[in-house]
């Protein structure tokens, strides 16, 4: 038990201070001199799912060290047990529900598009500010530190329930919303797939191929949990 905290903890503290040398790449790329294409691509950031599960993975990371901090540094629990109890219970509900759904989906919707034809996810003159470190951190290191998590992760929800479905859930509809929002106001996709397809029969295939992505890509934690004996029996029932 006291190895998997001590790799957890790695995990988190990597977790963070990668997404800290990432923000001042970005806060680099922000500074330098753009063509107005970059300069929308940079104004729409709050927009992309990429950086909303930068945020979420960040979350999760604090998360796991307060819930694992006290037991690694042996500090008193008295007084904030049924809290840290209940905030251990909720990291297992919060990586099943955000964490490994939306990174699994980022991973396999991101790199199918930009290997096939990267200007319907952003344009290659984006390379001159975005550098390739910063796309990987963004694109691919987020499966590595997901693995990672799962394998050591104290499983507390071993099952899909109704409370983690929820997150999804709410995930997609909050994220959609946003962009549909954006776009009533501001007359523009985030994406240059939804712009090129705005107005065919491939756009709304598009939201519906997504979604159809979120769900398999929550489903799949299960299937591969199940597949190599990961899951515990829940300590706490979830309705």
């Amino acid at each position: 038990m006291v190895e998997k905290i001590h790799c957890r903890a790695f995990g988190y503290c990597f977790t963070l201070i990668l997404n800290f040398i990432n923000m001042l790449l970005l806060i680099k790329a922000v500074m330098t001199p753009m063509s107005p294409e970059l300069e929308t691509i940079f104004f729409m950031k709050s927009k992309y799912i990429t950086v909303w599960n930068l945020v979420i993975q960040c979350i999760y990371a604090v998360i796991g060290l307060i819930c694992d901090g006290p037991v690694i540094l042996k500090i008193e629990e008295k007084g904030f047990n049924k809290i840290l109890d209940y905030l251990r219970w909720y990291r297992s509900v919060f990586y099943s529900g955000l964490v490994w759904p939306c990174g699994l989906f980022i991973f396999t919707a991101f790199w199918p598009f930009f290997l096939y034809d990267r200007d319907l996810v952003f344009p290659a003159s984006i390379d001159t500010v975005l550098s390739p470190v910063s796309n990987h951190i963004m694109h691919s290191v987020i499966l590595p530190i997901m693995l990672w998590e799962f394998v050591f992760a104290e499983r507390r929800v071993g099952k899909p329930d109704k409370l983690t479905k929820l997150h999804v859930i709410m995930l997609l509809i909050a994220y959609n919303s946003v962009i549909i929002v954006s776009y009533i106001k501001t007359g523009v996709w985030p994406y240059p797939m939804l712009r090129m397809s705005y107005g065919t029969i491939y756009f709304p295939l598009i939201f519906v191929y997504f979604v159809i992505l979120s769900i398999l890509s929550y489903y799949a934690q299960w299937y591969i949990a199940d597949v190599f004996k990961l899951n515990e029996k829940p300590t706490r029932k979830v309705k």
